[in-house]
This record gives structure tokens, C-alpha cells and sequence, in this order.
């Protein structure tokens, strides 16, 4: 799971439906806290690892941040705020990050956590944003990046894959949309 609260608060609902636990798991860093870490992560064979990192969190919006769509429209246009929202590599201004920027960060956790953990025949639940799974669908489906602004994902809505002969396969792509035809 992203860092962010809100992708917290919706594994607690979604592990509570479950009726299942989540131990959030501490990264070994520091020799110092070597034997803490150990203890900390300590859980029951029900309960679930969790692993929460920043590389998952929703893309930075810089100057757009907390702003509404309308007001953002209103302010610099509805074209340009759909090219910075939905975009690739545009990037909104004040320091915001474009999808390329998210898709950077996400992918080598993605390499190296979740495709490692379903490689070893493990269930992974990636709890994120929509501009973080945006992305990671980008590098699953090999989906262009002109495509991408078009790419729709459901809220609440959970996107199944399964790892075959070194292939991702989506389950039910029935559940996202373009919101224009594909090339």
C-alpha cells in the first residue's frame, strides 16, 4: 500500500470484510534497530504482512494540489488540465509530477516486491491511487503512452491479474475502460 491514509483506510475496510488483520512490516535498516524491527514484526500465521512505501503514493500535483477540477479548468483551461492530469510526461506546474515521474518511481518496488511475491506463488493485494495503478497497468498490458490519458479505472473496484509463463494476464478487463477506441 501507498504511504497516504486514504490507501489505508481502504485495505483496513477491504481486510475487515475479510475479517482478516494486517501487521504493517518495518524495513530492516539500521543495524540499531535490528532487534526491534525483529519484534515489531512479529504477527499470527492469520494475520497479514503489510508493506506500506512512499513509491506507491498518488503523483505529486505541485500548484494543482487540493484544487478542485473546476477551479483548475477554470484557472489554465480544460485542455491543458486534462493533458497534466491524464498526460504522460506532462508535467503540472509548481514541481508536480507526471505520470512518467509516478511510473519511474513505482516500477523497480513493483520489480522487486510485488512481481518477486507473486513469482514465488504468493496473493499480493496492491492497495493504491489511480495514477500509480495507471501506471503499473502501463508496464503489465504494455499499453502506449498515447494511450494512457484514455485509460479509466473504476473506484472501489478491484483489478485482477494473474503471472503465467512470465505474462500478466488481466482477469476481468471488463471492470476499466477507455474513454476513446484504442489504435
Amino acid at each position: 500500500t501507498s504511504e497516504l491514509e486514504r490507501a489505508h483506510a481502504t485495505l483496513v475496510a477491504i481486510l475487515s470484510q475479510q475479517h482478516r488483520t494486517g501487521v504493517f512490516q518495518h524495513e530492516e535498516g539500521s543495524i540499531r534497530y535490528k532487534k526491534w524491527v525483529r519484534v515489531s514484526n512479529r504477527r499470527s500465521s492469520d494475520d497479514l504482512p503489510i508493506f506500506s512505501t512512499e513509491l506507491l503514493n498518488e503523483r505529486y500535483y505541485g500548484s494543482l494540489q487540493g484544487m478542485k477540477k473546476d477551479e483548475a479548468n477554470k484557472k489554465y483551461g480544460k485542455e491543458q488540465v486534462f493533458k497534466w492530469r491524464r498526460g504522460f510526461t506532462e508535467k503540472p506546474p509548481g514541481g508536480g509530477e507526471s505520470l512518467e515521474d509516478a511510473y519511474k518511481r513505482m516500477l523497480p518496488y513493483h520489480k522487486k516486491r510485488v512481481e518477486k511475491s507473486v513469482i514465488e506463488k504468493k496473493n499480493v493485494l496492491l492497495v493504491g491511487h489511480g495514477n500509480t495503478l495507471r501506471a503499473l497497468m502501463m508496464h503489465l498490458e504494455k499499453f502506449s503512452k498515447q494511450d494512457m490519458p484514455f485509460l479509466d479505472l473504476p473506484h472501489g473496484k478491484p483489478i485482477i491479474y494473474s503471472y503465467k509463463r512470465k505474462k500478466w494476464i488481466c482477469e476481468n478487463p471488463d471492470v476499466y475502460s477507455f474513454i476513446r477506441q484504442l489504435r
